[in-house]
């Protein structure tokens, strides 16, 4: 769902406010059947940097989740809030070409709760207009930078165990909250 509240081509920029509600019976990280309601969140705003050519976006990202795996008591909820930024060039009348860069934040419960880690993706994005009615959007990204929130109490126990406070090892990226890679594929056909 999306509800448009300024248009680029009157105000000079554009805003929209993205609801994209999910329901699964598969946890989508680890392929387990589970019981999952979710929904992608996003205010969008774009303008036109240079006209016809370059275009620019900024994305305010709320996500929500609640899961259930399948068996258990206990359910899941998380919530995920983030910036992202992107350029896109027009290379052709009906091609366009560009990259995007994505800040994300993970928490426990739907409300921002308890900070669990970060990451930070990079990417390339294509849009090419096949016909007039027919639209391809491919974005793909990689998490180059993240980490997770330390433990208290696993860094309570690696002390107690001998290590230096400074010889724990933490990562470079944030694997345990969020994907490697992201890749998305949308095709549109009007009516």
């Amino acid at each position: 769902m999306r509800l448009r509240f300024l248009r680029r081509d009157e105000a000079g920029i554009g805003v929209t406010l993205l609801v994209e509600p999910s329901v699964s019976r598969y946890d989508e990280l680890t392929g387990i059947r589970a019981s999952r309601i979710g929904s992608e969140n996003a205010l969008l705003i774009d303008t036109e940097f240079v006209p016809e050519a370059l275009y620019g976006a900024v994305n305010l990202i709320y996500d929500i989740e609640r899961t259930r795996e399948r068996g258990a008591f206990a359910t899941e909820r998380g919530s995920t809030a983030g910036i992202g930024g992107a350029l896109t060039y027009r290379v052709l009348p009906n091609l366009f070409l560009g990259g995007e860069a994505r800040y994300l934040r993970a928490y426990e419960g739907l409300g921002l709760n308890r900070y669990q880690g970060e990451a930070v993706y990079l990417g390339p994005t294509l849009f090419a207009a096949i016909t007039p009615r027919l639209t391809v959007t491919v974005a793909y990204s990689i998490q180059v930078a993240g980490n997770e929130a330390l433990d208290r109490r696993s860094l309570a126990a690696s002390i107690l165990a001998g290590d230096e406070p400074g010889l724990i090892r933490r990562s470079s990226l944030n694997l345990v909250n969020f994907e490697r890679h992201q890749a998305r594929l949308k095709i549109v056909y009007d009516f």
